[in-house]
C-alpha cells in the first residue's frame, strides 16, 4: 500500500465563509434575535449561496455560508463582508465586538 504510486489528488474546493459574533451578557435567544437572524436574512439575497447554517448560544453567534463552485473564496468573502458591514452599520444594530468574517 505505501509503495503504490500516487497518480493525482483531486483538487477539493470548499467555499465556506464563517461569521462569528461575540455579544457578552446575552442569552442564546437574544443572540439569535439580535445578531444571527438579521445576518442570515441579509445573506439570503447574496448570489451563489447554496446553504446558510447558524448556531446561537449564550454570548456568541456563528453563521456559516456555503457557496457554489462558481465563485472564488476571495469573491465569496467580499460578498459576505459587504453584506455584514451593511447590516451592522444600521442604527438598529446592537453595539458589540464586531462581526468577524473568516474563510
Amino acid at each position: 500500500y505505501f509503495s503504490m504510486p500516487r497518480e493525482n489528488f483531486p483538487e477539493i474546493k470548499e467555499t465556506k465563509i464563517y461569521i462569528s459574533s461575540i455579544y457578552p451578557g446575552n442569552t442564546a435567544e437574544d443572540i439569535e434575535k439580535l445578531i444571527t437572524d438579521p445576518i442570515e436574512d441579509k445573506l439570503k439575497t447574496v448570489s451563489n449561496v447554496i446553504e446558510i447554517t447558524s448556531t446561537s448560544q449564550e454570548d456568541y453567534s456563528i453563521v456559516v455560508v456555503e457557496f457554489d463552485e462558481n465563485i472564488s473564496v476571495e469573491a465569496a468573502k467580499q460578498k459576505v463582508k459587504d453584506e455584514v458591514d451593511s447590516e451592522t452599520a444600521g442604527e438598529d444594530w446592537p453595539t458589540f465586538n464586531g462581526a468577524k468574517v473568516e474563510p
